[in-house]
Formats: C-alpha cells, sequence, structure tokens
C-alpha cells in the first residue's frame, strides 16, 4: 500500500529505540537498576529486531503505520513471551497474567518508539505560503 519506504538507518535506528524504550521500566527496580538496563536492553533489542521488525515489514504492506497500530502491535509482541511460557506451563495464574500485562505494557512503550523514530511513511504536507496571506 504504501510506496516510500524508509531508510535502513532510519529502521535500524527504531529497532535500538524500541528497545531502549521498552527496557526503561528495568529503572524503576532501585539499586539494581544499572545491572538490570543493560540485560533488559539487549533482550528487548533481540525481540525488537527478530519479532518486531517483520511484523512492522508486514504491516507496512498491509496498512497505514498509525500510533495505534504502533502501540497495539508493541503490545501484543510484548505480552508474547509471558503468552508462550504460559502455555508451555500448562498453569495460567494470576501473575501470569500481570506478567503479561506488563511486559505488553513494555512493548507498547517500544512500539510508540519505533513509530516515532520511522514514521508512517507518509510524505510531509507541503507547505503552502498562501495560508498566510
Amino acid at each position: 500500500m504504501n510506496t516510500s519506504w524508509p531508510s535502513v538507518s532510519r529502521i535500524a535506528g527504531a529497532v535500538v529505540a524500541a528497545a531502549a524504550a521498552a527496557a526503561l521500566p528495568t529503572l524503576l527496580v532501585g539499586v539494581f537498576a544499572l545491572l538490570a538496563y543493560p540485560f533488559a536492553f539487549i533482550a528487548a533489542l533481540f525481540h525488537a529486531a527478530l519479532i518486531g521488525l517483520p511484523v512492522y515489514l508486514l504491516l507496512r504492506r498491509r496498512m497505514r503505520f498509525t500510533w495505534g497500530v504502533a502501540v497495539v502491535a508493541g503490545f501484543a509482541i510484548g505480552a508474547l513471551p509471558a503468552a508462550g511460557y504460559s502455555l508451555l506451563d500448562g498453569d495460567v495464574v494470576a501473575y501470569d497474567l500481570v506478567a503479561m500485562a506488563l511486559l505488553g505494557l513494555c512493548g507498547a512503550f517500544g512500539g510508540a518508539a519505533f513509530r516515532g523514530v520511522v514514521g508512517d511513511g507518509q510524505p510531509a504536507p507541503a507547505f503552502d505560503p498562501a495560508i498566510w496571506e
């Protein structure tokens, strides 16, 4: 549907921004934040590159990549590992649902950061100086 694709460097920057934003909640762990953030960033980076980027490429072909699409897709991608673990465990309990919600929220942050960097692919509206006359 969209004909103008962002550059590879912009997409790579968007993946890094998504990982950085998704790992931000680890800074809430207090004194262990300096130890936890690098590990969370690396995990989020692999997650964004291996799952988020193919989903972006697929969605981009099908629809306009709006803020809402980015946040919902990010939430789903973020909650995917906890959901998979719960299914493998065979017993979904309340803390599994909380983990899915929290990881989904981290994914939503990452999706919003990705969308903020990569944009929606639509050309910027042309400036019309006649509006100031």
